[in-house]
C-alpha cells in the first residue's frame, strides 16, 4: 500500500519534492525483495549490509519529504475548494 500511494503521489506531480518520495518507496520495494532472497534462498552478510543501507537511506528519503516539502501550486488548492 505505501509503495503504491507513493507512486500515485509522484504521478500526480503536485508536491516540489516528489522525486524523495519516489525514492523511499523504490527503496522499500528493494528491501522487500532483497529480504525475500536474503531470507528464503541465499543467505548473505552482504544482503543484510544492502538491506540495512537501503531501508536507512528510504526512510532518510521518506522524512525528508514530508519536512522540505511545498505544494508546487498553492493557488490550485484554494480554488479547488471555492
Amino acid at each position: 500500500m505505501f509503495s503504491a500511494f507513493s507512486f500515485i503521489i509522484y504521478v500526480t506531480d503536485r508536491y516540489e519534492k516528489s522525486l524523495y518520495l519516489f525514492i523511499a518507496a523504490s527503496c522499500t520495494l528493494f528491501v522487500d525483495a532483497l529480504l525475500a532472497v536474503n531470507e528464503l534462498y541465499f543467505y548473505s552478510r552482504v544482503f543484510t549490509v544492502l538491506i540495512n543501507i537501503a531501508e536507512i537511506s528510504g526512510i532518510y528519503f521518506f522524512a525528508s519529504f514530508f519536512i522540505e516539502t511545498k505544494l508546487k501550486d498553492p493557488a490550485s488548492k484554494e480554488e479547488s475548494f471555492f
